[in-house]
């Protein structure tokens, strides 16, 4: 009972450690990063540069969006994108094709803090972008082919509209909001994991594994 209570102690600790010392700044800076290009109409300009290319594999201008908002942020991120995209008329086929890249691609709130045991960020992101067009080439083109592919809207009007520009400390104070967010939301399952990650090696299991 009392390894127990310490492996759970242990993960606790281990599970702040990882949430707030090394996933907050992590988010922080990714975010502000992406605030920023956002802001200032960066973002909408490199979304159109890969739009034709991006259209190759079934993904439309918020499709794009919803990708470099998955690698920069987190894997939350692009549910606002999805749910506009569901909402101001993209096509199902568009919308299964996006939602196939998400679920495929690397969150940036794991591959960014698993830089510091290690991790091969370039590499991981690469494969994992790979993976998601293959994922959403293969609904476009096979899964999906039966749903419809017409759109009622421009998705190039559903972008983030960047009349406003913020200030630099504006972005990094929205930034700074929003990785606590997600860092704090994520700690209960940090929690959860490392419990059971821990009480598994207790046991012998994974050595056995």
């Amino acid at each position: 009972m009392d390894q127990i209570a310490n492996t759970i102690l242990s993960s606790g600790r281990s599970a702040v450690e990882l949430a707030f010392f090394i996933l907050l700044p992590v988010m922080i800076v990714m975010l502000s990063i992406m605030h920023w290009l956002e802001s200032r109409g960066i973002l909408n300009r490199i979304v159109a540069a890969f739009s034709p290319a991006m259209a190759l594999f079934g993904l439309s201008g918020l499709g794009i969006f919803a990708l470099m908002q998955v690698s920069m942020v987190s894997f939350a991120a692009p549910i606002a994108t999805l749910a506009v995209m569901a909402r101001n008329g993209s096509s199902p086929r568009h919308i299964a094709a996006t939602l196939a890249m998400v679920l495929s691609l690397a969150q940036a709130n794991v591959v960014f803090p698993m830089a510091a045991a290690g991790l091969n960020v370039g590499a991981t992101i690469g494969i994992a972008i790979a993976g998601g067009l293959l994922a959403s080439a293969a609904v476009w083109y096979l899964f999906g082919r039966s749903l419809s592919a017409t759109q009622t809207t421009n998705e190039s009007e559903l972008l983030p509209d960047n009349a406003d520009k913020e200030s630099a400390m504006a972005v990094i104070r929205r930034a700074g909001k929003d990785a606590w967010e997600i860092s704090l939301s994520a700690l209960p399952l940090l929690v959860v994991a490392l419990v059971a990650v821990n009480l598994l090696r207790l046991t012998g299991l994974i050595g056995t594994l």
